[in-house]
């Protein structure tokens, strides 16, 4: 899995170019984890530090390096066979903007280099279309 660290920050090495990136934890996630950390730790008779993993490979005892892996595993235990990481990237980033936070949020929150390139989650959801149009009139 990934490393908690920074306070709320989450740090990644991620994209084409490969750098650190922070990012924002929801407060209830940031507790959950730390939960989590702390009785697997425990369990384990090791001490939980900032740097702990939540997940760790059981044959080496060291973090998993490679979150696909780890992300297909949880995908099978569950029988969801047909969504991508990126799936869930594009329905998060979906949803925010639907939800009215705006696209340079979303783009900050994600990472992109540009706006453009969050633009491509800024599709219009039909039923925000045909409420915009019932309130037309209370715009007149």
């Amino acid at each position: 899995m990934v490393p908690y660290r920074h306070g709320r920050k989450l740090a990644d090495r991620s994209g084409r170019q490969n750098k650190q990136t922070l990012r924002d934890l929801p407060e209830r996630v940031v507790r959950n984890v730390i939960v989590a950390i702390r009785d697997k730790s425990e369990a384990l008779g090791l001490p939980a530090t900032h740097n702990s993993y939540l997940v760790k490979n059981p044959r080496t005892g060291k973090p998993y390096n490679d979150f696909q892996v780890s992300f297909s595993r949880a995908r099978a235990a569950v029988g969801i066979n047909d969504v991508r990481i990126h799936d869930l990237r594009h329905t998060s980033a979906s949803l925010l903007i639907q939800n009215g936070v705006s696209l340079y949020e979303v783009q900050k929150l994600l990472g992109d280099s540009s706006p453009n390139m969050t633009q491509r989650y800024a599709h219009l959801n039909p039923n925000s279309l045909k409420q915009i149009v019932n309130n037309l009139p209370s715009f007149l």
